[in-house]
């Protein structure tokens, strides 16, 4: 039975060929173009969700303004993550984020220009998951280390596995000893480097100077809404001698939410839009919607044409769902 039906369905494909093709295409076109646009959806709502402990990290950033200006800030100051710990029990964690550690390395006669190289804390690996092809999370604990992507240490040694314990030097004449060597990044993380380097010790405990990204690791069972409405204590004790008549406050950013609903001033990295993504999916309904009611009307059209064949077929015997089958 079903060869007879497949036989059918290509006498009609060859008998009705524009009829065939227009189906075929509208359909097929819609279905790509739904298909492609739910690839870019899931890409961008998955930002940052590969972390191991996604759901507990946040960054904290902060809202100032005054008579004829404001400010929204993506980056804090030195002292706010030891601060942060010392004071509330429910950040278990916490890592700063330096950007500007790239530039030229060099090793032995090989030079790679390479800018986008993070400063950070030790602490880096045990709040965000980057597994260790070579090194553990300690790599970072002595002081003018560096950790390598897979694929930077690839271009520096060849092999990843030849860059433990080698000396590379920047262009400042400034030397850093390779101690692990990291998988690449994925690219849906908002956080995109070759390396990471140590945190000089020699950033001040000045509160005004944001240059640094700061992220906290909560205490499993915490709520971080909880614990942002206590920064208002956080501001009183630290920082209202040094802002003056500002009108300040902090927030906490859950880290999957940064790459779809963070636009603030000096973000680490482009981000992406919320708006973008609800108008893709929308396009992607009223594409697929379209594309179903073409298909059905098409098809409707050719079988009023085929009135007759169903009822010889009724005539010798064919049951509704046998002339149903030939249809599909």
């Amino acid at each position: 039975m079903l060869q007879n039906y497949l036989k059918i369905a290509l006498r009609n494909l060859q008998k009705n060929r524009l009829f065939s093709a227009l189906n075929i295409v509208g359909m097929g076109t819609g279905m790509a173009a739904v298909g492609l646009m739910s690839l870019y959806i899931a890409n961008e709502l998955s930002y940052d969700r590969f972390h191991a402990n996604a759901d507990r990290i946040v960054r904290v950033v902060q809202f100032a303004s005054w008579p004829g200006g404001d400010l929204k800030l993506a980056p804090t100051s030195a002292p706010f993550a030891g601060a942060l710990k010392n004071d509330y029990p429910e950040v278990e964690k916490t890592v700063r984020i330096y950007p500007e550690g790239g530039g030229l390395i060099t090793y032995k006669d090989k030079k790679i220009q390479a800018d986008d190289i993070f400063f950070t804390d030790k602490t880096v690996f045990d709040v965000f998951t980057l597994p260790f092809l070579f090194g553990n999370p300690a790599s970072l604990a002595r002081p003018e280390s560096i950790v390598l992507t897979k694929t930077l240490a690839e271009k520096l040694f060849g092999d990843a596995a030849r860059a433990m314990g080698q000396p590379v030097e920047f262009s400042n004449h400034f030397v850093n000893t390779v101690t692990g060597v990291i998988d690449d990044i994925p690219g849906n993380s908002h956080l995109q480097f070759s390396a990471l380097r140590s945190l000089p010790a020699n950033f001040t405990g000045d509160w005004q100077n944001s240059e640094l990204y700061t992220y906290l690791l909560l205490a499993k069972g915490s709520d971080y809404k909880a614990l942002e409405a206590k920064l208002p204590g956080f501001y009183a004790k630290y920082l209202k001698k040094e802002m003056g008549n500002l009108t300040y406050r902090m927030a906490l950013q859950p880290l999957p939410s940064i790459h779809l609903h963070s636009h603030l001033d000096y973000e680490i990295s482009a981000n992406g839009d919320a708006t973008t993504v609800s108008i893709f999916a929308i396009i992607a309904g009223l594409v697929l919607f379209i594309a179903g009611i073409n298909y059905v009307n098409l098809y409707t059209a050719r079988s009023i044409t085929r009135t007759r064949e169903v009822g010889v077929r009724k005539a010798i015997g064919s049951r509704r769902g046998q002339l149903v089958g030939q249809f599909m």
